[in-house]
Order: structure tokens, then C-alpha cells, then sequence
């Protein structure tokens, strides 16, 4: 642990000394280091690559038609972020499952079952 004092003066004049303790981090299992902080930032700005490309692909007025389809290019985008963005789930890596999850799938495995019904 890592402390800092500062003296502060109050409205009345008096003199109050302050101690800031600061933990490590859990993420990087106590070490605060370039790596640990590379890896976030470009993990950080790859995710805000694809939020940004979503982002745009609301406001393209733009359909394609594939075979009898006729897609938007946020329909494309989700199609294409489908099966990645479902791997990353699975491992873990985007977060602890949880039960919203799985009640947000079922749910959606209800609905198509209905429309077929």
C-alpha cells in the first residue's frame, strides 16, 4: 500500500493533516505496470473501433440485397459481430455470465420458436 499526507487549511484556520492509502490493483494482481495498462488501453480503443462502426452503421441509408434478403448495414454489422462478440461471451472474457444473460437468450429462442408456431 502507497501513502500520501497532505495538510489542508480549513475555513477557521486550523491545520488538518490527510492520509491517502491507495490499494493495488486486483486486475493486475497487485503490480501497476505498462503492460497491464497497455493491454487495457487497446482493448479499450478495439472496442470503441466496433461501437463507433455500430454507431455509424445506424445512420447508412444503405441496403443490400443477398439473394432475397435485403439487409442494412447494421444488420450486416450484427450478423458479422454475431459468432465473435458469442465466443468472447462463452469464455468469460467479456464478463461473468450471468442469470440476465441466460434469461435474455432463452427468451429470444422463444420468440423465434413462436414465430414458426
Amino acid at each position: 500500500m502507497a501513502a500520501m499526507r497532505h495538510a489542508a487549511q480549513t475555513a477557521t484556520g486550523k491545520t488538518v493533516e490527510m492520509t491517502l492509502v491507495t490499494q493495488p490493483s486486483r486486475r493486475t494482481g497487485g503490480r501497476i505496470g505498462a503492460k497491464a495498462a497497455d493491454k487495457t488501453s487497446r482493448a479499450s480503443s478495439k472496442n470503441g473501433l466496433l461501437i463507433a462502426m455500430l454507431m455509424l452503421s445506424f445512420v447508412m441509408p444503405f441496403f443490400f440485397s443477398i439473394g432475397g434478403l435485403k439487409l442494412s448495414a447494421y444488420r450486416l454489422y450484427l450478423l458479422a459481430a454475431f459468432f465473435p462478440v458469442l465466443i468472447k461471451w462463452a469464455n468469460g472474457s467479456a464478463g461473468q455470465i450471468r442469470a440476465a444473460d441466460i434469461l435474455v437468450i432463452l427468451a429470444s429462442f422463444w420468440m423465434s420458436i413462436a414465430l414458426f408456431i
